[in-house]
């Protein structure tokens, strides 16, 4: 059994990983759902009508949203018994959730595979190493895919490749971005960056995917094009945005810092036309502690925004 461990692997996972956010993190988190309802140009988006539904309520962590249309679902990290993290589903028509992954290890990062028909995410072991690991969509185990760890975070290239938050190492103290072919013997990829941040996306209506690096202090969103395997500035992240997600019609969206206590509660927007931030949510009222992901469906009907408890 793991239990007595994992709660530490939890803590060095939140620590490598999140960095200058662990504090909120580890206070504790919760899901907001909304659905729009109705919708005009990104520039509007206040006076769109969304429904709010609270899908998480525990003085734990849930985190990592992450949208699965064909089987309806929100996939998304959750704390078991504060002892260890599983995966969890909540079906979107239903409002039903159920443990998928049910271990004694943690796993995180859910994501569908590109063939739609499996989960990818990362499993920490016993030892406290962390592998980018495969499951059926039911949850089953399925094995590793890479040889290489540490890893923390993964966005698909395509059916075979992966782009990869590889943690830095005591010798290598330094988070890469590499990229990899699964089911290989490598335990080096290509390296693309470094000093990178959390969030990978594919960036909608173009062939690149999007990551943040680190840059004098300042974090900067980056575009990288997988067939040319060149990097391209996009523009400054505000200075204390750590995650972002994309629209569907291809707009960043981040926390902005506001308010007294300075808590992240509001979103912005920017999009390679506008080339300029601008107001996109206000979350104060559900969101007065911070806001730290979000997620987009890929219909643009859905959003997942994780509100940090207050402490």
């Amino acid at each position: 059994m793991l239990m007595n461990n994992t709660a530490k692997y939890l803590g060095l996972f939140l620590t490598l990983t999140f960095g200058y956010s662990v504090i909120a993190q580890t206070a504790g988190s919760d899901i907001w759902l909304g659905h729009f309802k109705s919708k005009g140009a990104t520039e509007t988006i206040e006076d769109a009508e969304i429904k709010w539904a609270q899908i998480t309520n525990k003085p734990d962590y849930h985190n990592q949203p992450y949208f699965h249309l064909k089987s309806n679902s929100l996939l998304y990290t959750a704390m078991v018994d504060q002892k260890q993290t599983d995966i969890f589903r909540y079906d979107l028509h239903t409002g039903l959730t159920n443990n998928l992954t049910r271990s004694d290890e943690s796993e995180y990062s859910p994501t569908v595979m590109p063939n739609m028909t499996g989960l990818s995410g990362i499993i920490v072991d016993e030892k406290g190493k962390q592998w980018l690991w495969q499951w059926s969509l039911s949850g089953k185990s399925k094995g590793r895919l890479l040889a290489a760890e540490p890893i923390g975070y993964h966005v698909w290239l395509n059916d075979s490749e992966v782009l990869t938050f590889v943690l830095g190492k005591q010798q290598e103290p330094v988070h890469t971005l590499q990229r990899f072919t699964v089911n290989s013997s490598n335990t080096l990829g290509e390296v693309i960056d470094k000093h990178i941040g959390a969030s990978l996306w594919p960036i909608p209506k173009s062939a690149g995917f999007s990551y943040s690096r680190t840059v004098d202090s300042e974090h900067q969103l980056m575009m990288y094009q997988p067939k040319s395997s060149n990097t391209t500035y996009l523009t400054n992240l505000p200075s204390s945005s750590a995650y972002y997600a994309w629209t569907p019609d291809g707009y960043a969206v981040t926390p902005e810092s506001s308010g007294k206590d300075n808590a992240q509660s509001k979103l912005i927007a920017w999009s390679m036309e506008a080339q300029q931030w601008q107001p996109y949510l206000d979350l104060g009222e559900k969101c007065a502690s911070g806001i730290s992901r979000l997620a987009f469906s890929d219909d643009y009907k859905y959003i997942a925004v994780v509100c940090n408890r207050k402490q």
